[in-house]
């Protein structure tokens, strides 16, 4: 028997800074990407793989970016 997909609502990160990071391991493209969340100054490097089209799609999927003035 198939099992039906359900879809799931993800909750996206609020974040103020948002960019993609390129560099090589292995002899590889690695992709990831850097964030700061609202309200923290320090920032996160994660959402990585070696298929870019992921990343992209990450970025999109699980972030919210947002102006900093908003946030105050």
């Amino acid at each position: 028997m198939e099992k039906a997909s359900i879809p799931v609502e993800v909750e996206k990160e609020i974040v103020t800074e948002l960019e993609q990071i390129f560099r090589i391991v292995d002899d590889k493209p690695y992709f990831e990407l850097k964030y700061k969340k609202v309200g923290e100054d320090y920032y996160h490097v994660g959402y990585s793989s070696f298929d870019f089209h992921n990343v992209l799609k990450w970025k999109e999927d699980c972030f919210e970016l947002v102006k900093e003035e908003y946030c105050g």
